[in-house]
């Protein structure tokens, strides 16, 4: 997993805690998100599978955003890992505190 910032264990305890339901549903959906990402990227070009959790509803919107629409932080992000999946994932009441993982393609 790579984080937006650097995390002491106890940050990475908090994440775990707060968005264990994030990393439930990416266990649970794993290839069909490994598949829409393969899809989008063919369609749209190099770009991030965004995973949006709405906790209160019980949900969490997935949608892909091609690299011209990300911010440069993350853009740079992206090209650098641009052989490998990744998935750009937050809670939408706590958006500054996403992460991103990335997987093998």
């Amino acid at each position: 997993m790579t984080d937006n910032k650097v995390n002491n264990d106890k940050d990475n305890e908090n994440i775990n805690n707060e968005n264990k339901y994030l990393f439930n549903f990416i266990d649970n959906e794993f290839k069909g998100l490994i598949q829409l990402y393969i899809n989008e990227r063919k369609k749209q070009g190099l770009g991030i599978l965004q995973l949006v959790g709405i906790k209160k509803d019980n949900k969490i919107d997935v949608m892909y955003l091609p690299y011209d629409s990300l911010k440069e932080d993350i853009q740079l992000l992206v090209k650098e890992k641009e052989k490998k999946c990744l998935f750009l994932v937050f809670d939408n009441e706590k958006p500054d505190n996403y992460f991103i993982t990335e997987y093998k393609l």
